[in-house]
C-alpha cells in the first residue's frame, strides 16, 4: 500500500539532506586537501628547498608567478569544460595531473627541470582550487548554492592550519623532496574524494540562449571590481612583513601578525554566510568593499605597533574572506546558468592575474617610494573597486 504524500514526502526529506550534506562535505574536504598540496605547500615549503639546493630564489618565485598566470588563463578554458557537463571529470583529471607533477617535481635534480613543471601545475589549480567547485555547486544547487560555497570556504580556509605545521613536522624527520610526495598523496586522496554527483549534463539552453565570444559588461565589472581586492590583498600579505621587519617596534611580529589573516578570513565567511541570505548580494559587496577601504588608510596614519597593526589586519582578512563568498554568488544572479562555468572562470581569471601582479608591484612601490606610498596604491585600488561596483545592476536571483 503506497504512503500518503505527506508521509512520503517526510520520508524522503531527510534523505535529501543527508546527501546535500554528504556532496557539500566531501567538495569542502578536497578542497582543503587540494589547497593545501598545490598551493599553501609552496610557501611552506620554498625556504627548505633552497637551503637545500642552492638554486636561484628569484627563478624559483619566478615560478611561481608563471604558474599562477597560467591558472589564471586556463580557467575558462577549465569553465567551457563544465558549462558542457564535465566539471567532476576535470577536477579529477586536474588532480591526478596535479599528484603527478608534484612527484616529478620531487625528482627533479635542478631548477631547470623543476621551474618548468612549477609552472604546468598551474594548470591543475585552475582545474581543481575553488573555482571550479563553486561552478559546479552553483549549477547543482541554484538558489540555495550561497550555503554549500561557504561551507566550503570555511572548510578550505583551514589549509593554513593544515599545511605549515604538517611540513614544519614532516621537516624534522625528513627531507623536502619527501615532503612533496606526502602532498601528492595528498591531492590524490582529493581526487578520490570528489563526489561524482554535481555538473553531470551540460545546462539547458533555449534556443534564444547562444554563447556569445564577448563577455558581458556585467561580468566585467565584476571580474574586474574584485580582481582590485585581489591585487591590494596580495600586495599587502607579501610586502607588510618585510616592512614590519625592518621596524625595531614590530620586528618580532613580522610573520605572527600576517598569519593572523588566514584564521581573520574564516571569521568573515562565517558572518557573511548568514548575511548573504538576508541582504541583497549586490548591495552586500559594496558594503563590503566599503569597508576594505579602512585598512589602507589606517596604515597611512596609524603608529606601526603590534597593537594597532592587529586590528587592522583582522579587519583585512574577514573582509577578504567575505569575498570568497561574495563573488560566485554575484556571478551566479547575473549570468545565465548555460555559461556559468565561462564567465566565473574569466572572472577568476581577472582576478588571479592582478593577485600575481600584486606582489610585484607592491614591491617596486614600496622600495622605490616607500610604506607610505604603497599604502596609497592598496587606498585607490580598493576605491575602483567599490566604483565598479556601483553600475552593477541589481537583479533577481535566477
Amino acid at each position: 500500500m503506497s504512503l500518503p504524500p505527506s508521509k512520503a514526502l517526510a520520508r524522503i526529506e531527510p534523505a535529501l539532506t543527508r546527501g546535500r550534506a554528504s556532496l557539500v562535505g566531501r567538495h569542502a574536504v578536497a578542497q582543503l586537501m587540494l589547497w593545501s598540496g598545490l598551493y599553501y605547500l609552496f610557501p611552506a615549503l620554498t625556504g627548505r628547498i633552497l637551503a637545500e639546493t642552492g638554486w636561484s630564489a628569484s627563478i624559483l618565485t619566478a615560478s611561481y608567478t608563471a604558474g599562477f598566470l597560467l591558472w589564471a588563463f586556463s580557467s575558462p578554458l577549465v569553465g567551457r569544460t563544465i558549462d558542457g557537463g564535465h566539471g567532476i571529470l576535470a577536477m579529477r583529471c586536474g588532480a591526478l595531473v596535479g599528484a603527478s607533477l608534484l612527484v616529478a617535481m620531487s625528482q627533479a635534480q635542478t631548477l631547470v627541470v623543476f621551474a618548468p613543471l612549477m609552472v604546468l601545475l598551474g594548470a591543475s589549480m585552475a582545474a581543481t582550487l575553488y573555482d571550479p567547485c563553486f561552478a559546479i555547486l552553483l549549477r547543482r544547487f541554484g538558489a540555495s548554492a550561497a550555503s554549500p560555497v561557504a561551507t566550503v570556504t570555511l572548510v578550505a580556509g583551514l589549509a593554513t592550519l593544515l599545511t605549515f605545521p604538517m611540513v614544519g613536522w614532516l621537516l624534522q624527520v625528513t627531507d623536502w623532496r619527501a615532503v612533496m610526495l606526502a602532498a601528492a598523496a595528498l591531492v590524490l586522496a582529493a581526487a578520490v574524494l570528489i563526489p561524482s554527483e554535481g555538473a553531470a549534463r551540460p545546462a539547458d539552453r533555449s534556443r534564444h540562449d547562444r554563447p556569445r565570444g564577448r563577455a558581458s559588461p556585467t561580468v566585467l565589472l565584476i571580474g574586474l571590481s574584485f580582481a582590485t581586492l585581489m591585487f591590494s590583498h596580495a600586495a599587502l600579505l607579501f610586502i607588510l612583513p618585510l616592512h614590519l621587519r625592518k621596524l625595531p617596534e614590530t620586528a618580532d611580529f613580522a610573520l605572527i601578525l600576517p598569519a593572523l589573516l588566514g584564521p581573520a578570513q574564516i571569521f568573515g565567511r562565517l558572518v557573511c554566510a548568514p548575511l548573504i541570505r538576508l541582504f541583497d548580494p549586490v548591495l552586500l559587496a559594496r558594503s563590503v568593499f566599503g569597508v576594505m577601504l579602512l585598512p589602507p588608510l589606517a596604515l597611512l596614519v596609524v603608529p606601526y605597533q603590534a597593537t594597532t597593526i592587529l586590528p587592522i589586519l583582522l579587519l583585512q582578512g574577514a573582509g577578504y574572506g567575505m569575498h570568497t563568498i561574495l563573488r560566485p554568488v554575484l556571478t551566479r544572479n547575473h549570468v545565465p546558468p548555460f555559461r556559468l562555468g565561462r564567465d566565473l572562470g574569466l572572472i577568476a581569471m581577472i582576478g588571479l592575474v592582478m593577485m600575481a601582479l600584486g606582489p610585484a608591484a607592491g614591491g617596486v612601490v614600496w622600495q622605490g617610494a616607500g610604506f607610505q606610498a604603497l599604502a596609497w596604491l592598496l587606498l585607490a585600488m580598493n576605491l575602483v573597486g567599490v566604483l565598479l561596483l556601483f553600475p552593477l545592476p541589481r537583479r533577481a536571483e535566477r
